[in-house]
């Protein structure tokens, strides 16, 4: 974001230097939903695509006690 020339950082940080906060504020609030709604889809597709990830095994050995 430091060194963009376009885009979302980019206007997030040259409204900062004209101090013009409601921009910045907005600029980071859609980052924030971006990055959220990444998130989401990154777990989803996790969900689809490996779901074997966080299931626990139970021996069996434990199933007849």
């Amino acid at each position: 974001m430091v060194a963009s020339t376009r885009g979302l950082g980019c206007m997030v940080l040259s409204a900062a230097e004209f101090l013009a906060s409601d921009v910045v504020v907005m600029g980071i609030i859609v980052i924030g939903l971006f990055a959220f709604v990444f998130d989401l889809l990154m777990r989803h597709l996790e969900k689809v695509l490996v779901p074997w990830k966080g299931k626990v095994r139970v021996p069996r050995s434990a199933e007849a006690a």
